[in-house]
């Protein structure tokens, strides 16, 4: 998966690790976000606290930030992790 084809506005459903540790397989959580935000981390380097009190999730160069939309809450996730990526429209109710 490119970090180019995720844009800023648009909303993709892909399938992610329910738990995203490098030394640890687990099972695929189907996950839908409208992006905010595609953040290269060498670029701009997630903050020393972040790394520190997470030292086992499996991160990469880009991160994307947007709104779960299932959530309802912002969230975050590693391009590299992101498996089966695909567009999808969003229908706004006019009510």
């Amino acid at each position: 998966m490119s970090h180019r084809t995720l844009l800023p506005g648009r909303s993709y459903r892909f399938l992610y690790p329910a738990i995203n540790f490098d030394c640890l397989i687990s099972g695929m959580d189907e996950r839908r976000i409208l992006v905010e935000r595609v953040r290269n981390t060498e670029l701009e380097p997630v903050d020393e606290e972040t790394l520190s009190s997470n030292p086992f999730i499996k991160r990469g160069r880009w991160l994307v930030t947007g709104i779960d939309l299932d959530k309802n809450e912002e969230r975050s996730f590693y391009v590299e992790s992101m498996v089966a990526v695909m567009e999808i429209k969003i229908q706004l109710s006019t009510r």
